[in-house]
């Protein structure tokens, strides 16, 4: 759900305003409304803190703890993108001063290092990499107690220290893509984990957290009034409700897996990461070739071009996970494994 909602957003940014205007009226409002797809993002970011919580729980008291985590990480994430960042260097679609603002991970905050933002989908990946550079620490020293009291307060806090952030200097007042900006989002999906990890039966709360989110979402649409400080603040709280009940329905509802709708989804998960580094790139290319290219109408035209857009980047993304990924990730879990096996069989000798 996360990938196709920001494949879907980028992909309607992709039409050009001349082919927008003469398109369908119920595609046009479609369009507009599209623009809150882009929260697909904060889904991956209660992902994160679902996934990674759940495996520094069940890892903490193994051997090497961190050193196994970072291993893993690096493999998930350094390949594709160090791959992507290289095709956007020679392409010339950014910088090399950008490219290094990338390395260091700071492509949320380019502007402290006197960069501007050349290639959008890179920020989250960035606020991701600081959450999982300092999580596994907290995870490690906190009991489950201590790290849900430290997330339930996350969660109640984060509103304040956005609304906080909009009257202090311009350079803290971003309340978007700031790491504790986000950071109720990342704790919703750690208590999400810690749930699970005791045993909660999640499926009431996880409509509970459904219901509140959509009546949250309900009222935020009638108001209409989301120019006040505290709007603002308060803008992503709704969507975080929602989309942690879903992640909690999903855990819940784990033979789905098994129907076509939940194959369909399982596919795009697996593949999500290289599609969501691709497919902006990807966008950006085809929408400037078929720019000059004409078509026996506007329709078709954007039909054709929504079409290729999605289909090369699910490619390349596919093809990407299918080797590159999975031989770095198979090399990680190899060595896990073995290691695993022999201190196994050193404890039966001794």
């Amino acid at each position: 759900m996360a990938i196709l909602m920001v494949v879907t957003y980028h992909g309607f940014n992709s039409i050009s305003p001349q082919n927008l205007s003469a398109m369908p009226d119920w595609f046009q409002l479609a369009c507009v409304y599209s623009g809150f797809l882009h929260l697909g993002v904060h889904l991956f970011f209660i992902l994160s803190g679902f996934l990674i919580t759940r495996i520094l729980l069940d890892s903490k008291n193994k051997p090497d703890y961190y050193k196994n985590f970072y291993l893993r990480r690096i493999a998930r994430i350094a390949p594709a993108y160090l791959l992507v960042l290289a095709a956007l260097l020679i392409s010339g679609y950014i910088s090399l001063k950008y490219a290094l603002v990338c390395l260091l991970f700071m492509c949320n905050m380019p502007g402290i290092l006197g960069v501007r933002n050349e290639y959008g989908p890179l920020w989250s990946l960035s606020v991701e990499e600081q959450f999982y550079l300092a999580w596994p620490f907290v995870a490690k020293k906190l009991n489950q107690r201590q790290l849900f009291v430290l997330a339930a307060s996350i969660i109640i806090l984060s509103p304040g220290l956005r609304w906080i952030l909009q009257f202090g200097p311009t350079a803290l007042r971003d309340i978007h893509f700031k790491t504790w900006a986000v950071s109720d989002f990342f704790a919703a999906g750690a208590l999400a984990a810690l749930c699970i990890h005791n045993s909660v039966k999640v499926k009431p709360i996880g409509w509970l957290a459904v219901l509140a989110g959509l009546i949250s979402v309900w009222m935020q649409f009638n108001t209409g009034n989301w120019g006040s400080p505290l709007d603002k603040a308060l803008y992503p709280t709704p969507y975080l409700m929602l989309f942690t009940g879903i992640i909690l329905l999903a855990y819940d509802a784990q033979k789905m897996e098994r129907s076509k709708l939940g194959r369909f989804f399982c596919f795009f998960g697996e593949i999500s990461y290289g599609l969501y580094l691709i497919h902006q790139f990807v966008f950006d290319v085809t929408s400037q070739q078929f720019a000059t290219i004409g078509m026996v109408s506007v329709q078709m035209h954007v039909a054709v071009q929504l079409t290729l857009e999605f289909g090369i980047a699910t490619l390349i993304a596919l093809v990407s996970r299918r080797t590159i990924e999975a031989w770095f990730l198979s090399r990680t879990s190899t060595s896990q494994s073995t290691k695993e096996i022999r201190l196994h069989q050193a404890a039966l000798n001794t």
